[in-house]
């Protein structure tokens, strides 16, 4: 029975024309390829289409999170580099009791660079406090100098100054002419920081404040 259903439709194929013929075989890939796209692709394309969306959020999620790790690295150099100047400027700051090593050290310095120091001294009265942290407080304190020099010595005396490992920085002068004529009267003020102990009297008088 079945070889006869088999033998009708082989019948009808070789009763079919070459042109029709061809059309059925492109009706039956077409058929194919529809049952194909709908059983098969239709629904993986639909999953692909609702994934994408997605795709692009975790994308721009791994992107932020790459670019919170390259600040975050940004900042730990930072804060190395603001560690490594803060232990620079540490260093630089010395104690009350080494203001007399200080002035030698400005008298040394004014000495090689052609300065003749008439009178140099510190002046505690009008220090001025800085910052008060760690049970440690920081004061500008003045140096006052009076001495004799050309324009060009002072320069280099400046400039050697700000080569030292001493804060020191300066606040006023001026050069005024004098009988000498290569020589002028020189009048200088430098502010360098010391540091010391905070004083209980005083935080006590603070806590009344507050």
């Amino acid at each position: 029975m079945k070889n006869e259903k088999l033998n009708k439709y082989v019948e009808m194929l070789q009763n079919i024309d070459e042109k029709n013929r061809y059309y059925l075989f492109i009706g039956v890939l077409l058929l194919i390829f529809l049952l194909d796209y709908f059983v098969f692709i239709g629904p993986q394309l639909g999953t692909l289409m609702g994934l994408s969306p997605k795709i692009s959020i975790l994308n721009d999620d791994i992107q932020r999170v790459e670019n919170d790790f390259k600040r975050i690295e940004d900042y730990r150099i930072q804060v190395k580099e603001l560690k490594e100047t803060l232990a620079e400027i540490r260093k630089n700051i010395k104690l009350r009791e080494d203001v007399p090593n200080i002035l030698e050290k400005i008298s040394f310095l004014a000495d090689k660079n052609g300065i003749k120091i008439d009178r140099i001294m510190p002046e505690p009265d009008d220090q001025t406090e800085i910052l008060e942290k760690d049970k440690k407080v920081y004061y500008y304190l003045p140096i006052y100098i009076e001495a004799r020099s050309t324009y060009h010595n002072f320069g280099r005396f400046l400039s050697s100054l700000e080569q030292e490992e001493i804060f020191i920085k300066t606040s006023t002068f001026s050069l005024a002419s004098s009988s000498n004529i290569k020589e002028h009267t020189l009048k200088l003020t430098l502010l360098t920081i010391i540091v010391e102990d905070a004083k209980e009297d005083d935080k006590d008088k603070k806590d009344k404040k507050t």
